[in-house]
């Protein structure tokens, strides 16, 4: 079981690196629809998710509940700054390409962004729990 978590993880973690590479070293190669913010959502949801394993493995192992929460509230903070970059590329739409604009309305009419907002809501409630 540890080495799934650590497997998935690690897979996320080098995910947002390579989100995050791209968006600091290729910037003259960004297309319509990959931006500078789009690249920031996804470094920014994949350290979020990489964190979850790490709450999860957390969990499972009865760590210290301050550890935990301190997991938790990282990844509140991830979700939160990739919600703030959509909030504001939706508030600025007109500085993106008309398929980044619908991507991410799409995604926002979704169900991801709800979820995104639930985890991010779930999580804190757990870090609370664990704080008290």
């Amino acid at each position: 079981m540890f080495a799934f978590f650590q497997n998935a993880c690690a897979h996320f973690q080098c995910a947002a690196w390579a989100f995050q590479h791209m968006r600091h070293n290729y910037q003259k190669f960004f297309t319509p629809d990959v931006s500078p913010d789009t690249l920031s959502i996804m470094t920014n949801v994949c350290l979020a998710q990489a964190q979850e394993c790490i709450l999860e493995k957390s969990l499972i192992d009865n760590k210290k509940s301050t550890i935990t929460a301190k997991v938790a509230l990282q990844i509140v903070e991830y979700y939160q700054l990739a919600m703030k970059t959509i909030d504001q590329m939706l508030k600025d739409a007109s500085q993106y390409s008309d398929k980044v604009v619908k991507a991410v309305k799409v995604n926002c009419e979704t169900a991801y962004l709800d979820d995104v907002k639930f985890k991010a809501f779930d999580i804190e409630c757990c870090k609370v729990q664990l704080m008290s």
